[in-house]
Parts: C-alpha cells; structure tokens; sequence
C-alpha cells in the first residue's frame, strides 16, 4: 500500500468519524426533545384530568354564569353554549393546547431546532399548569359575567380595573377575548385598517357589536384596542404560554407598528388574576435564569404527579376564590 492510499484511507477515517460525531449530537438533540414532549403530554393529561372532574373554580364558574344565563338570554343561546364548553376539555382553550403540542417539530438535526422545540414545549407546560389555566378561565368567565348585563358579577378584579373593560365609555362584551387566538383574529378591511374577526362559532360574538345590542356599534380596530385600557389575562399575563411562536411574532412587529405611529399599550392590570398564579409564573420565569436557554422538563417530569394531587385539592384549585369582586 502506497502513501498516498494510506493518507486516503485516514482522511475517510476522520470523515467517518466526524459523521459519526454529528449524528450522535442529531440523535442527543432529538432524544431530549421527545423526552420533553413525553412530559408535557402527560401534563395536558393532568390538566384534562382537572377539567374533566370539575377540579378547576372558574370552569366550574363558567359553568355556573352559562346555566344562568341560559334562562335570562336566551337570545344568545347558542354563544353560551360554546362559551361553556371552554370550561371542559373540549374547549377552544384547552384544544388549542393540544394542537400546539402535535404541532412541536421532534425530528430536530440541530441545536436551533431544539431550541425551538424546547421553548414552545416550555410554554405549553407553564400554561398547563392547573393554577395557571384557572386564572386564564378568567377571560371567559367575566366575558359571561358582561353578557349578563350587571346581574352577575366579575371575578378577580376590582372595582377600578373593571371599568378597563370599556371603549369610548361602551362596555363591550366578548372584549376580555379580543386578541387570543383561541378566538379570532386580525384582519385588513379596504381601507387597510386592521380588525377583530372571530373564528368559527365565536363569530356570534360579532353580533353584540350591532345597532341592535348597543353596546359599540362598530368593529373593534387593532389601534384603538391596543391603544385603550383594556383587562384580558391573555393579553396582560398569558401572551407567552397561551400563545404560539407565531402568535408572539405576530404581537412584536404589531406592538412595533403601534410605537411607530406613537401608540403606547397601557401597562398590565396588575390587580388581574390569583396571588398564587403571579407566584407560579415568577417562579418558571426565575427557573429559566438569566439567559433564554430552555429549561429541561424531562428532569422536571417527576413533578406530574405532585401536580396531579395539587389539581385535585381544594387548596390548589380553589386558591383563586378569595377574589375581589367588581361590578359595573
């Protein structure tokens, strides 16, 4: 064998190797992606868990405004109906979760592609959370409490930050909603003004918003509600958990827009929301750490239990209870 095969035949050596060495990083990549899938699924399980048995206080709140006001609007039927079903599994809220979860890429080759995996596991898992989604119930609970004109109460906010709720001195129905995806979305009209539009069935929501129900006769536009105080716990606390990766970009070149035309949002509805809720948010924030890097829910698996016990006790799924109370 002469030199220059045996340089040949070293340099596909080290060839083989540096492959061999990329497609074990590739599989390292993967192999902790799925074990973070594996566990936020079973995370959706517990939550699923807690919806199904009535373990959650604002599903069981949403349950409760729906039934009554089944028999004081009966005009507005079938949007109860499906404002109802948000306190179950089979909601828009919960599914959507679902639908992210099946969305997450866990064929990665690279680090990039983990990352991304990673953080959108991450945010799946934090919205997850029994105490967290309870408080994101909110939302449609006091969405039912407005449609009640008064009679039944909002919950979990005061006095002060409920009138937040109003545009141009009209309360608006369905207002709490606006901007979760769940729900609807932005869209341009002729004249290239961005607007709420509801998606499927919450497109009932759209009729509040007529002459004949009087309560703002017009669309609701992307300026104006960004640009308004406003109370919504997807927005004020929810953007990053109930949100997608293309939800959130979506936000960040709108909030840009909105500065460029001298646009500020109002600061958040600190009053919004458990006390127990704000702790467990602060604490994954804190459990990130300084950098972006994704925190590793496979080590944090062992936990679903815990969580599971926590769903199912009065302490954890009724902490939000000792709200105050704010009419209009």
């Amino acid at each position: 064998m002469n030199y220059k095969s045996v340089c040949n035949i070293k340099h596909l050596i080290v060839f083989m190797f540096v492959i061999t060495l990329l497609q074990g990083c590739g599989n390292r990549y993967e192999e902790e992606v799925l074990q973070n899938y594996q566990a936020t699924s079973e995370r959706l399980v517990v939550l699923k868990r807690s919806l199904d048995n009535g373990s959650l206080r604002n599903a069981i709140m949403i349950k409760t405004y729906a039934n009554n006001l089944l028999n004081s609007r009966s005009d507005l039927k079938e949007l109860i109906l499906v404002l109802k079903k948000d306190g179950t599994s089979k909601g828009s809220f919960f599914t959507g979760l679902e639908s992210r979860l099946k969305a997450v890429k866990k064929e990665v080759k690279n680090e990039q592609e983990r990352g991304v995996s990673i953080t959108e596991l991450n945010n799946i898992w934090i919205a997850s959370d029994t105490v967290i989604y309870n408080d994101a119930l909110l939302d449609v609970v006091n969405t039912l409490a407005d449609l009640s004109n008064g009679k039944l109460p909002r919950i979990n906010i005061n006095k002060k930050a409920a009138k937040n709720n109003q545009l141009s001195g009209s309360t608006v129905p369905g207002s709490y909603l606006v901007g979760n995806p769940s729900y609807g979305g932005w869209k341009k009209d002729s004249s290239g003004h961005s607007f709420w539009e509801w998606y499927g069935m919450y497109s009932m929501m759209s009729n509040l918003t007529s002459p004949g129900y009087g309560y703002y006769n017009r669309p609701l536009y992307y300026d104006s509600w960004y640009g308004s105080s406003r109370t919504s716990y997807y927005h004020d606390y929810g953007r990053s958990s109930y949100g997608s990766r293309s939800d959130r970009g979506s936000w960040s070149k709108g909030k840009s827009s909105l500065v460029s035309k001298g646009i500020s949002t109002p600061a958040r509805t600190k009053s919004y929301g458990s006390l127990a809720s704000k702790k467990r948010v602060s604490t994954y924030s804190s459990n990130r750490g300084a950098s972006s890097r994704p925190m590793n829910l496979a080590k944090s698996s062992r936990r679903s239990s815990n969580y599971s016990s926590y769903g199912s006790s009065s302490r954890g799924t009724y902490s939000g209870s000792r709200s105050s109370y704010g009419g209009k």
